[in-house]
Formats: C-alpha cells, sequence, structure tokens
C-alpha cells in the first residue's frame, strides 16, 4: 500500500510538474498572442493609413490631370488666337505698305506736277514779260 502511495505521490508529482510545464507555455502562447494582435493591429492602422493615402494621392492626380487638361485647352486656345492676330497683323501690315507704295507714287507725280507747274508758271511770266 505503501508503494501504492509512493507511486501516487509521483504520479501527483509528474501531475504537477506537467501542469506548471502547460500553465508556462499558456502563459508563453498568451503573451505571444498579445504580441500578434498588437502587431496586426499596428499593421491595420498602417493598412488603413497607406490605402487614405493611396486614395488622396488617386484624388490629387485626377485632379492635376483635369488641371493639366484644362491648362492645355487654354494654351491652344492662346495659340489658335495668337496665330489670328499674327495672320491679321500680316494682311494689315501688307496692306499698309501696298497704301505706302500709292502714297509714294502720289507724292512722286505731286512732285512732278509741281516741277511742270513752276516751269509753266516760270513760262508764263517770261511770255507775260515778253509781251508787254
Amino acid at each position: 500500500l505503501q508503494s501504492l502511495a509512493v507511486e501516487y505521490k509521483k504520479l501527483e508529482d509528474e501531475f504537477r510538474d506537467a501542469l506548471k510545464i502547460e500553465e508556462r507555455r499558456y502563459q508563453e502562447l498568451f503573451k505571444t498572442n498579445e504580441i500578434i494582435q498588437k502587431e496586426n493591429e499596428l499593421l491595420q492602422s498602417s493598412s488603413t493609413n497607406i490605402k487614405q493615402r493611396e486614395e488622396s494621392d488617386r484624388k490629387m492626380v485626377n485632379d492635376l490631370m483635369v488641371l493639366v487638361r484644362e491648362q492645355k485647352q487654354r494654351l491652344q486656345e492662346r495659340t489658335k488666337t495668337n496665330d489670328n492676330l499674327t495672320h491679321q497683323n500680316k494682311h494689315l501690315t501688307m496692306k499698309l505698305e501696298r497704301a505706302i507704295d500709292e502714297l509714294k507714287k502720289i507724292r512722286e507725280q505731286i512732285l512732278i506736277l509741281q516741277k511742270e507747274r513752276r516751269e509753266i508758271d516760270a513760262r508764263a511770266h517770261r511770255s507775260r514779260k515778253n509781251y508787254l
């Protein structure tokens, strides 16, 4: 009976040791679980932040694309307006050059007529002198 009591005591001690081992193992697993949960929370928070930044970046890129399109359209309009003004200026310049050429011809004709008139006046003056 005593040997059974000793065996029972050994089994009881072995069982207590096993319980202590399991308790340590459980505590390690519990701590590991807490660490992993905290890391998971951090990763989820980081993931959420990254998703928000990506969405913000996507919106910014879209806004910039719209802005670029608007600027491109304005630039095209200004280029077209500038081309039209350049064409009008060339046309007006040619028109003014033709008008200047015509005025030069008229001036030459006036100068010739003035010269002829002086000659006629001079002849008429001489003729009057001779007549008198």
